[in-house]
């Protein structure tokens, strides 16, 4: 290109100034374009030069990285290889430890034989051996096994034996009863019965049926409410316009706490004991008598409520055996209870009481608070699973709780030939309990 403006260039200083002029101008324009090229091609170079050492850096950065991620595994290798070879010491140290016991053992001579453990008792009756335990108040109670089918097996002499000590040990527990403070006399105000049906509606019929059996016995009582699933609304409704006393409730409209899943059963789910104090702390009653659902009322208790001769806050029986299950006399059944050799000695003196019929001044503050701690206490056995499986029914939340209480709250055990548990027919009971599977078949005991 030179060349040829430099011939242009030529031929213009020969052919006139013009051609010279457009020359020049070409030329120039050729120079700035080659040195645009020029910058472009070093600037290039620059930037490859400049990528080249930014990789090179990290390169370098990597391997150091890598060299201390290296080192670092070599310490850890050399800490485990000395972990590892004292544990095998330890190891070889103790087998040979284990060794020379063994040695010292093959020269010793063996230990004597324990002696023979005492014959049991045997049942002249049934001609087999008889457990027995012995109670806090130093009695030996005759306990059938489960396999024996429970109390039911039991002959009229054991039952009377059974019958005296339990009545030894309520009078006992009266002495000491009786010597708490009492509470001021005040009316006994408005008397109801709470009664649960807990489930389908064969429940329902269950509890209906305690109603009519306490409304033959005991018209005067013009108030019992129970306590169902919202399922059984239109039947339990239906039943209450027929019959005022009546008063249905719902568990749909409380709340319930939660219960641990997998919790045990005892006779019935954890859930329906709870339900069963929820609908306690909503008794709309002055004086609220509990009963389950597999009570039978034979005669009038009237005599049983508080007088101002006879005052008390809360009347139960005692259940000092449970023979159904239960606390029995534990020191240890409590989940709230100080841990000291006092209290442990004291609440292994205080019975488990039956909580399937109770009289409860329900509208006194201290009632109040023995239903709200055995409300908490059974929550937080059911809410755990470790104690689930050794308090799941409420029996051993309440003996706690009037435990608790048993210097503030006045108490009056029912007497034991007017409370009884079924297969206690023997010594006379007015007011007996019988299972479910009789209340449904009309079976009732008296």
């Amino acid at each position: 290109l030179k060349l040829q403006f430099l011939y242009f260039i030529e031929r213009g200083e020969r052919g006139g100034e013009t051609m010279g002029g457009f020359a020049k101008m070409m030329l120039m324009m050729t120079m700035a374009l080659m040195l645009v090229l020029l910058w472009g091609a070093i600037s290039s170079n620059r930037s490859q030069e400049d990528h080249i050492r930014t990789i090179e850096k990290e390169k370098e950065q990597e391997t150091v990285v890598f060299g201390d991620h290296l080192r670092n595994l070599e310490k850890r290798i050399e800490i485990l290889d000395k972990e590892v070879l004292k544990e095998r010491r330890l190891a070889e140290a103790h087998q040979q430890v284990i060794r020379e016991l063994q040695d010292e053992n093959k020269h010793r001579p063996p230990p004597p034989l324990p002696p023979p453990p005492p014959p049991p008792p045997v049942d002249p009756v049934n001609k087999v051996p008889v457990p027995t335990v012995l109670t806090p108040e130093g009695y030996s109670l005759y306990v059938p096994p489960p396999e024996w089918g429970g109390v039911r097996a039991l002959k009229r002499e054991a039952a009377k034996k059974e019958a005296l000590i339990t009545k030894q040990v309520a009078e006992a527990s009266e002495k000491r009863l009786a010597m708490q403070p009492q509470t001021p006399w005040t009316p006994l105000g408005s008397i109801g019965v709470i009664l649960n049906a807990y489930g389908d509606e064969k429940y329902v019929k269950d509890a209906l049926a305690v109603a009519r059996n306490l409304q033959a016995v005991m018209p005067m009582i013009k108030s019992i409410t129970i306590w169902a699933h919202s399922a059984n609304k239109p039947f339990l409704d239906e039943i209450a316009q027929e019959k005022p006393y009546i008063k249905p409730r719902y568990y749909e409209d409380v709340s319930i706490p939660y219960v641990v899943p997998k919790c045990p059963k005892f006779q019935a789910p954890p859930p329906m004991f709870l339900a069963k104090i929820v609908a306690l702390t909503h008794s709309p009653y002055d004086t609220t008598i509990v009963m389950d659902n597999d009570i039978n009322i034979c005669n009038d208790f009237q005599h049983l409520y508080p007088t101002p001769q006879r005052n008390y806050d809360v009347a139960s029986a005692v259940a000092p055996f449970a023979r159904w299950g239960g606390s029995k006399s534990d020191p240890y059944a409590n989940s709230t209870l100080p841990d000291d050799p006092g209290t442990r000695q004291a609440f292994f003196q205080f019975q488990e009481r039956n909580v399937g019929i109770m009289i409860l001044r329900t509208k006194k503050p201290v009632v109040k608070q023995l239903i709200r701690d055995w409300l908490d206490i059974y929550v937080k056995d059911v809410g755990d699973l470790f104690n689930c499986k050794k308090y799941f029914h409420e029996q051993p939340a309440f003996r706690e709780a009037l435990f608790k209480l048993k210097g503030q709250i006045s108490e009056r055990l029912l007497p034991l030939d007017k409370v009884c548990r079924e297969g206690d027919a023997i010594i006379g009971c007015q007011l007996k309990g019988v299972y479910h599977r009789r209340v449904r078949h009309g079976s009732l005991p008296c």
